[in-house]
């Protein structure tokens, strides 16, 4: 499981834990899903979509 937070409207994978906010723990195909279904807008409550580059590279970087 990844957790990940909001931080200036950019997803981003928290890997040291203590990052300030609110935030979200979740495997790694639900992170898929997410972002494909473009969720973590909703889950941050944004009224805009985020960005989701920092997670995409996270993931693609840590396949497992």
């Amino acid at each position: 499981m990844i957790r990940v937070v909001l931080i200036d409207g950019v997803v981003t994978p928290e890997i040291k834990r203590g990052a300030p906010g609110r935030g979200a723990w979740l495997h790694k195909n639900c992170a898929e899903v997410a972002i494909n279904r473009s969720a973590f807008r909703f889950a941050f409550k944004q009224e805009k979509a985020v960005d989701v580059s920092k997670l995409l590279d996270f993931l693609k970087s840590n396949p497992q």
